[in-house]
């Protein structure tokens, strides 16, 4: 019973939305489509208008929304070279999938500790537009004159400011520049970073961008949420790294921020946070152990999709995307 016109926003529609956007057709003028009523891997951003002329025949017409959509791919910690090579095969096909405009990934695993310029050249290969770090910055000290050489590599900056790098960066995008920012916590962490409350407070002076989004690099959750909650309405998206288990709380927060506890990994599926289950457990029985080995056997991506309006900067979505083999 619809015009031709809706036959393709159709094939995206389940039947529930099929028969909601038959009772708008009825009553609403103009009715919007957006992607929370049409499938995750489709973003039409379209507007449909619904008028009716003197002969009381209706007419339908599409337009483009006035705002612009833009999809946040955040990618887990990269862990050991195996979970790079995951990273390799699988985050362009993705990005394609889902309609990913910009891509962060935390990288400072991709050596089990630390990271090598190579990996990190690498992992921008795979498609990731920023790389992210965190406690392990340091262990490969090969890194050090990249962080100063590659304005895409981030350190969390908190850390002194005398070190190496830089923990906030501006990049331009099709839909304008997006801020992003390398934070820290302090809870559970072996060393006395700056604090990181205070200092997202004096960065965000900074920034004029309207999209602007955290990896807060973070032992602890309440740590992580809480500075989700004291940046809700003043950045785009907050996500935690570094405990590489994924968390269960995707969502948008009252003031319009999207956020999620922690990510999770790229790396092996049957290891304790990427390295082999025997190891980890004589670690905690207290027996001698050795260097930690990357685990064998099949890996997983683990992510958050977070969808930003342009014009206010704020999250209208975020939702986990994980892959495994």
């Amino acid at each position: 019973a619809f015009p031709g016109i809706f036959s393709p926003l159709l094939n995206y529609a389940n039947q529930e939305n099929v028969r909601l956007l038959a009772i708008y057709a009825k009553i609403l003028n103009p009715i919007t489509l957006d992607s929370q009523s049409l499938s995750p891997h489709k973003s039409p951003r379209l507007v449909v208008f619904c008028r009716q002329n003197q002969y009381n025949e209706k007419k339908y017409q599409i337009q483009e929304r006035s705002y612009m959509e833009f999809r946040l791919l955040a990618v887990g910690d990269v862990v050991a070279p195996s979970g790079l090579a995951y990273l390799k095969a699988h985050l362009r096909n993705m990005k394609k999938l889902y309609h990913v405009d910009f891509c962060v990934v935390n990288g400072e695993n991709a050596s089990m500790v630390g990271i090598t310029p190579a990996q990190a050249e690498e992992i921008f290969s795979s498609g990731a537009d920023v790389i992210t770090l965190g406690n392990h910055t340091w262990n490969r000290r090969e890194i050090v004159p990249y962080l100063d050489e590659c304005p895409y590599i981030l350190r969390p900056a908190n850390f002194a400011p005398q070190l190496p790098g830089r923990g906030l960066g501006i990049f331009d995008t099709k839909a304008g520049p997006i801020a992003v920012c390398n934070l820290i916590g302090r809870c559970g962490m072996d060393f006395g970073p700056d604090n990181p409350f205070l200092l997202i407070e004096k960065l965000l002076k900074s920034i004029s961008a309207s999209m602007i989004c955290v990896d807060f690099h973070g032992e602890a959750s309440s740590e992580k949420l809480a500075m989700a909650y004291a940046l809700d309405g003043k950045v785009s998206a907050v996500w935690g790294t570094h405990t590489h288990v994924p968390t269960a709380d995707a969502q948008v927060l009252p003031k319009g921020t999207g956020y999620v506890t922690d990510l999770g990994m790229t790396g092996p599926i049957h290891s304790v946070i990427g390295i082999r289950p025997e190891q980890s457990i004589a670690h905690f029985r207290g027996d001698l152990t050795g260097r930690y080995e990357a685990a064998p056997g099949s890996c997983k991506l683990q992510s958050a999709l977070f969808t930003l309006d342009t014009t206010t900067g704020l999250c209208s979505r975020v939702e986990r995307i994980d892959i495994y083999d």
